[in-house]
């Protein structure tokens, strides 16, 4: 029940309601309640009985608010509110109605008491309160016509503006949706209607009707196809008519009546989920696209300063010309174009699991699944190949750890830079070179180790397994390998590289100690001392 259709119900509402007294409070589920009337006035409909309850839904989820003469079932032990809430409204007469319409919310004044109103509230819920806020009843303000077109949130500050009006204005022609606009201020309504589901094939019957799907008091474009519309002759007939099987559903236990109803909850779910996918598609496309301008700082990185700090930046990418970029002016180039290699990846990452999601929720059985279509994580894979350590071959001898200003993570690690930006991370002792591969390195990052003898570990960060490392940042990271090891002291020496996903710890080694079940190749490298000045991080 959305806030235009409210503020047409509140009067009618009042008017028979205006006088009666307050019977037994009952709560015959959570969220719905249902208050005795006796004495209330029948409505205008010939052969209608007077109203002996007020039924309605508030707090969280759905809201609606009708009268009835039918009594729902009770549960058999009274919630401690419904009881406390009995004790002080029974007895008493309802002297009339407040009403608060873009909030949907309804004041019932009451006699003598504690609590001078009943406030029922869209959002809040039920509560007894002296004294109403200022503004409750006060005309809202409206924003102009374009801004309701244009602002898609625009309901957070003007309440009254519903998501059906905003669509309905966006598919209606200019003049016209300036006309329904015009009404809405107005209130003015073409009469009464509730939507209902279209009727099932006849070759499958449903095992109970379907719920009415909304209520309304004009009709509305952009209704979905084969939705009926049942018109009534005043908003409390309506009211009655929507809110009636919904609130019986609810509190009967009516297994078939909820499982429609959830079937409706599932599908405006996953209506949200979908348009949440666009836009995390949109922003995530943005992500991918600062790549390219991550490659363009790539290819003339020869002729820029990599440790200047700017604010934005113009350079010619081989195939896309002149891009500019704004930058982060607390990072160096070469850290800008890292994290925007890393933005990049992250969106190429995000796309394939949105791509997921969206297949799995358009696919009949996924809609239902909260979870379906994203990523779980992968069991641990057995070892590949034979098992040995990292001496010679693989599978052969152990790798003894440690060699011994900064951190990384918390971890005790040096942190360099190669010349095509990618992030190396080499332990400072035994501890710190076991956290590295445990717990700073991804399963597809490198890793290195000289061969034959004790050494620090290395780590090449990659942002995902397709990230191709130039043949330079590999023989980088090797060297800084071999500067920090047995073979420091060497004009060349012999370095291990593999995938970190294949280097673990042996029961009962020491820390740092590892088994390397592949090595993806051996690196024969020169020692070159300053290349840890060059490439260390500031």
């Amino acid at each position: 029940m959305e806030a235009d259709f409210f503020r047409c119900l509140l009067p009618v509402l009042a008017r028979v309601i205006s006088g009666a007294r307050c019977r037994r409070m009952a709560f015959p589920a959570p969220g719905l309640f249902s208050l005795g009337l006796s004495g209330a006035a029948p409505p205008d409909e010939a052969d209608t009985p007077a109203p002996k309850y007020l039924h309605g839904r508030a707090g969280p989820g759905r809201f609606f608010l009708f009268v009835s003469d039918q009594k729902p079932l009770y549960p058999p032990k009274p919630p401690a509110k419904a009881m406390w809430l009995r004790k002080r409204l029974e007895g008493r007469r309802i002297l009339g109605v407040l009403g608060h319409w873009p909030r949907r919310a309804a004041a019932l004044c009451l006699s003598a008491g504690e609590g001078r109103f009943l406030v029922i509230d869209a959002k809040a819920g039920l509560s007894l309160a002296d004294s109403l806020p200022e503004d409750f009843g006060v005309e809202p303000d409206w924003p102009t016509f374009e801004r309701v077109r244009r602002d898609p949130d625009i309901w957070h500050e003007y309440l009254q503006i519903s998501p059906r009006l905003r669509r309905a204005l966006a598919v209606l022609p200019l003049a016209e949706a300036t006309s329904l606009y015009d009404a809405v201020k107005k209130g003015l309504t073409d009469g009464f209607y509730v939507a209902t589901p279209a009727p099932a094939n006849a070759a499958t019957p449903p095992v109970s009707p379907g719920l009415p799907l909304d209520v309304m008091c004009r009709r509305m474009p952009g209704m979905a196809p084969g939705v009926t519309l049942t018109p009534f002759p005043d908003a409390l007939a309506a009211a009655a008519a929507f809110c009636g099987p919904h609130f019986f559903a609810e509190a009967g236990g009516n297994e078939a009546q909820k499982t429609v109803a959830s079937q409706r909850d599932q599908a405006r779910r996953t209506t949200r989920a979908l348009a949440n996918l666009d836009r995390d598609q949109a922003r995530l496309s943005t992500m991918v696209e600062e790549g390219l301008f991550a490659e363009a700082i790539t290819a003339n990185l020869h002729a820029l300063n990599p440790h200047a700090r700017v604010d934005s930046l113009t350079v010619e990418h081989p195939e896309k010309g002149t891009m500019t970029h704004g930058l982060d002016p607390r990072l160096t180039i070469i850290q800008n174009m890292n994290r925007l290699f890393t933005r990049a990846a992250k969106g190429r990452r995000g796309l394939v699991v949105v791509a997921a999601r969206r297949a799995a929720l358009s696919a009949a059985d996924g809609a239902a699944d909260p979870d379906a279509g994203w990523p779980s994580r992968p069991p641990p894979s057995p070892a590949a190949g034979g098992r040995g350590t990292a001496g010679t071959a693989p599978g052969k001898t152990a790798i003894p750890g440690g060699h011994g200003t900064g951190t990384f993570h918390g971890i005790p690690a040096h942190v360099y830079t190669t010349s095509d930006g990618f992030t190396v991370l080499r332990g400072k002792n035994a501890r710190a070179n076991e956290d590295l591969v445990r717990k700073a390195a991804s399963p597809f990052d490198y890793w290195f180790h000289v061969a034959d003898g004790p050494g620090s570990h290395v780590i090449l960060r990659r942002d995902h397994p397709g990230r191709e490392v130039p043949r330079q940042s590999l023989l980088q990271a090797a060297t800084l390998a071999a500067l920090a090891s047995w073979r420091a002291q060497d004009a060349k020496a012999e370095v291990l590289v593999a995938l970190v996903r294949d280097v673990r710890r042996g029961k009962g080694f020491a820390p740092g100690q590892v088994r390397v079940d592949e090595i993806v190749e051996t690196l024969s490298v020169k020692l070159d001392p300053s290349l840890e000045k060059n490439l260390r991080q500031p």
